[in-house]
């Protein structure tokens, strides 16, 4: 089972694409969660230790640190969205699909917003400080490949 810490730092790195403990535990802070450090390194850990993310080290800024990133393939993602929409629309059948519908309006203004931050932060491990300008978006969309030189818990990519 997935606690709700576990939860939100997959969807961190969900939206990352890979990110350093710290932004992990900046992110968490600017959504209002109130976690120790420590906290978000005990949570990298278990979720390593479960398959769930991958680590590499990096050197930023002319500091070593380990990189996390998302380990659960597509197909997985998939699978899991597939049984939740299922039990969703068996329980609430029309209600469901017109909820859906809804807030579907709303998801283009979110991952804009993701991939703004995305790109601020693969900004920031390169130690560049310009701001993201939004013809720059399209060249990130669809990022998601493994990156380089990164392994999981069992040296897979």
């Amino acid at each position: 089972m997935i606690g709700p810490l576990e939860t939100e730092v997959i969807g961190i790195l969900n939206e990352l694409g890979e990110a350093t403990a710290i932004a992990i535990w900046e992110e968490l802070t600017r959504r209002g969660r109130k976690t120790a450090y420590t906290t978000v390194l005990t949570v990298l850990s278990r979720l390593y230790t479960r398959g769930f993310i991958n680590k590499c080290e990096k050197v930023i800024n002319n500091v070593r640190q380990y990189v996390y990133e998302l380990a659960v393939p597509h197909e997985i993602k998939a699978e899991i969205i597939r049984e939740h929409l299922n039990l969703i629309t068996k329980m609430f059948s029309k209600d469901a699909i017109k909820i859906i519908k809804e807030l579907m309006e709303n998801v283009d203004d979110k991952i804009k917003n993701i991939l703004i931050r995305h790109v601020a932060i693969r900004r920031s491990f390169e130690g560049e400080a310009t701001p993201v300008r939004p013809d720059e978006l399209e060249l990130y969309q669809g990022c998601g490949q493994p990156h380089q030189g990164c392994r999981g818990p069992n040296g897979r990519v």
